[in-house]
């Protein structure tokens, strides 16, 4: 069994972890690196929302202020083996979004997507898996399975995004090669280190439930609740306003 190597990037802000059993060939190491980057962006923007469009801009510039970029292209480098998966022509990974500490359910994970590249034609397929898809569970019977993640954490930190890849890979017969997980304040981490995104707003947007980071216990329940405004046409946002504007459900034009 080849040795597993884990990233695991996690300030008092963000928690971005990449779980890797890598293979790697350096002829082909720059088509790998452009795999992992679009594997990373999309877990940041597809995960939390497809109403988060990002700008036409040089992605050199883009990957450039992104450290984990930076260590991705050092293992790329390094190493001299194949991609896992790729002897079959075909690598599947994981993306997890969920919400992170100091949110309700902070580590279920409501974002389950597989992507999955076929080396030989560069083509890549991506599915969504309802997160509230009753599976078997050990020791907790039938259960959603956006709890999976939360109930491996309780017994192992840093355990979930593996619990959950042998999960998928039981319940669709397939292997899972890789996982990505990414919470909320790695979403706002993310954006802000690309100097924010631009983002095509349909309708004015207007929530008037929208819930206050931190206040999700304030016995006042009008407290827990801010009137969130964005303006129709195309915004600059900031890596909290495109959380905002992604986890936004209460909208009054349609949105909801």
């Amino acid at each position: 069994m080849d040795k597993e190597i884990k990233i695991n990037k996690t300030t008092s802000d963000e928690e971005v972890v990449i779980n890797k059993k890598p293979k790697y060939r350096k002829r082909k190491k720059a088509l790998k690196i452009g795999w992992t980057l679009s594997i990373f962006l999309g877990i940041v923007f597809i995960a939390f929302s497809s109403q988060v469009l990002v700008s036409k801009q040089s992605s050199t510039s883009w990957f450039a202020k992104l450290p984990i970029i930076k260590q991705i292209k050092q293992l790329a480098e390094s190493a001299d083996r194949n991609l896992k998966g790729e002897d079959m022509d075909r690598i599947n990974i994981l993306l997890l979004g969920m919400g992170g500490l100091g949110h309700d359910g902070g580590y279920l994970t409501d974002t389950i997507m597989i992507t999955s590249i076929e080396p030989s034609t560069g083509k890549v397929a991506m599915i969504s898996i309802p997160r509230d898809l009753a599976v078997p569970i050990e020791n907790y019977g039938w259960q959603k399975i956006n709890h999976i993640n939360a109930y491996a954490e309780m017994e192992e930190a840093d355990s979930g995004g593996l619990a959950v890849s042998q999960a998928i890979s039981d319940l669709l017969d397939i292997p899972i090669d890789y996982y990505v997980r990414a919470d909320f304040s790695g979403f706002i981490n993310i954006v802000d280190k690309l100097g924010g995104i631009d983002v095509m707003v349909e309708n004015t947007l207007d929530d008037y439930s929208y819930p206050i980071m931190g206040e999700e216990e304030n016995p006042d329940w009008d407290a827990r609740f801010k009137h969130l405004h964005v303006e129709a046409g195309e915004q600059h946002m900031n890596g909290m306003e495109a959380l905002e504007f992604a986890r936004s459900r209460h909208g009054i034009n349609g949105e909801g």
